[in-house]
């Protein structure tokens, strides 16, 4: 009787230590738990950001079309005038 009592005692012994770990480890979750509710991205957050991502995209495409159209016009006109020098040299110098 004595030795049945004797490890009912140690297992809740053994029961109440694992309680108490399971305690510090609950604390620790809590803690690591309020660290992410203040620092990760809320989903407005992230609204947020995809929002000036597009604009900044529509900023940028418009940006690089008036650049693009820029460069045509600039070579077309280089282009134009090589061709009028070219044409002039063939005509006029023998």
């Amino acid at each position: 009787m004595d030795d049945q009592l004797t490890r009912i005692e140690s297992a809740v012994q053994a029961l109440l230590a694992s309680n108490e770990a399971m305690r510090v480890d609950i604390a620790k979750l809590q803690i690591q738990v309020a660290f992410i509710e203040q620092h990760y991205a809320t989903k407005a957050d992230i609204e947020m950001v995809k929002t000036m991502v597009a604009d900044a995209r529509g900023e940028f495409y418009r940006a690089m079309q008036a650049q693009t159209w820029k460069l045509i016009s600039w070579m077309t006109v280089v282009c134009s005038a090589l061709t009028a020098a070219v044409y002039f040299i063939a005509r006029n110098v023998h």
